[in-house]
């Protein structure tokens, strides 16, 4: 059951304030509402001509970032101040304070949790961050499932008049971590979000491994980056440990030129009623960092550290093979010997990346691998379908050779492509069949056989 913390004694009621007017920008007719006195129906679908739909501009909570009528993501990692800021923000908007459609006008705020005490941690960084703590109402969270208590939170936010909803984390009021379960529980949230003209904040953690695509990060199903209207990373600076970034990385409908922000967290101090000291934390914003680049926050030190190793990789090997196919082992004990740290996966992605095929000699025990320089070909005229299903079978059965957990068993490329669906590709998605191989091999070392490392030449 929602239930609504009381306001400490002595302090007005939300209750006894004036009602919140309503946006400008709401007051456009409902002209786009299918129905008796809108545009008629259309077999039966509600189908419209979009001319008879009214153009609605977007409204922020937060200018920019936080969009009314949707849900917004707050990804980082543990630690980074995630939830610090999240209720900075209802403080701000509980004062008025917050850059936005509602600016200027107390906003009332629900905030639920399922990893923090409301008592010894929420209200005292509420009252640190200087928040009317009639305006912001928490609840306790326990049973609290969405979508199946979505009814009861709207009639919540109604009766509260509150224009904004906090979940930390938001994976915990969910039914499960499928993209089904995900979408049927955000999709609706943000439907009734839409309906009340409010704004749900999700809290959410990321992965320990940086994503090429930042908006991928959030742990659990991709769904929750496709349903989000918007998401803001907090990351720690890598140049100033202890300063955080807010850095917009999703903005549905809008430009991504919203400035990276800074901040950090520092102590506060909060004193209670009877003159008793809570220690807790607090906000300090410090400005615009135009001097951080949004592309160089998510790619990390390994990943670009594996990029380099794998074309220092690459530059040695098309030296050494110049002059004719070299024995694998040798090659690898060569690139070690020359200082470059050259694990499995790398020394294979560097010879993927030039093309280098690896062949085998002789037979049992005896068996030897060798690495040889693709032959160049002077034909350039485009390849047929079943020419490029030719070649990439090719790439196949020589990534398989190179890779194969067991180095003197060759997989089957049969029971690979049936695995992992590839043999439809076309020619220039090698990388992706890569990925696939590197999937379908940890099945395999899943089911008993041993990894690349286990069976190194030499």
């Amino acid at each position: 059951m929602t239930t609504v913390v009381p306001p400490p004694c002595g302090e007005p009621s939300i209750r006894d304030r004036k009602p919140l007017p309503p946006l400008k920008s709401r007051l456009l007719p409902p002209q786009h509402l299918p129905g008796p006195d809108g545009p008629p129906l259309r077999g039966g679908l509600g189908v419209i001509p979009a001319s008879q739909i009214a153009p609605k501009p977007y409204e922020w909570a937060w200018d920019g970032r936080i969009p009314l009528g949707g849900t917004t993501l707050v990804t980082g990692r543990v630690g980074t101040g995630k939830t610090m800021l999240v209720l900075d923000l209802l403080a701000k908007a509980s004062r008025g304070e917050l850059e936005g459609d509602l600016h200027g006008t107390p906003v009332a705020s629900i905030f639920a949790t399922t990893e923090d005490s409301l008592a010894s941690v929420v209200r005292p960084r509420l009252e640190a961050a200087g928040a009317d703590l009639t305006l912001v109402h928490l609840f306790d969270a326990s049973g609290f499932v969405l979508p199946r208590d979505l009814d009861k939170l709207g009639a919540a936010m109604q009766a509260c008049d509150a224009r904004l909803l906090a979940l930390d984390p938001l994976g915990s009021f969910l039914r499960g971590v499928t993209n089904e379960a995900v979408r049927g529980a955000l999709e609706p949230l943000g439907a009734a979000m839409d309906r009340l003209g409010a704004a749900c904040i999700g809290i959410a953690h990321v992965t320990k491994a940086r994503q090429a695509v930042a908006v991928d990060r959030a742990l659990g199903s991709r769904a929750y980056s496709a349903v989000a209207r918007s998401i803001l990373a907090v990351e720690e600076e890598a140049s100033n440990p202890g300063q955080q970034l807010v850095v917009p990385v999703k903005l549905s409908g809008q430009s991504l030129a919203v400035p990276i922000l800074r901040f950090t967290v520092s102590e506060r101090i909060v004193r209670g009623l009877l003159g008793e000291i809570y220690p807790t934390g607090g906000i300090e914003w410090m400005g615009v960092a135009d001097d951080v680049c949004r592309a160089d926050l998510f790619a990390t030190p390994a990943a670009a550290a594996e990029r380099s190793a794998k074309d220092e990789i690459g530059d040695l090997l098309a030296e050494l093979l110049a002059d004719g196919p070299l024995p694998r082992a040798d090659a690898l004990r060569i690139v070690r010997a020359a200082g470059i740290d050259a694990s499995s996966r790398t020394f294979r992605r560097a010879c993927l990346s030039k093309g280098i095929r690896q062949t085998q000699r002789g037979g049992g025990r005896a068996i030897e691998f060798w690495i040889e320089l693709p032959d160049i070909g002077i034909d350039d005229s485009p390849s047929p379908p079943s020419a490029q299903r030719g070649a990439q079978d090719a790439h196949l059965a020589d990534v398989l050779v190179m890779t194969s957990p067991l180095q003197h068993e060759q997989v089957d490329l049969d029971t690979f492509v049936a695995t992992v669906g590839s043999a439809g590709r076309e020619a220039d998605c090698m990388d992706g069949i890569d990925q696939d191989l590197e999937e379908y091999l940890g099945h395999l070392q899943c089911s008993g056989m041993p990894s690349i490392d286990d069976c190194e030449p030499g």
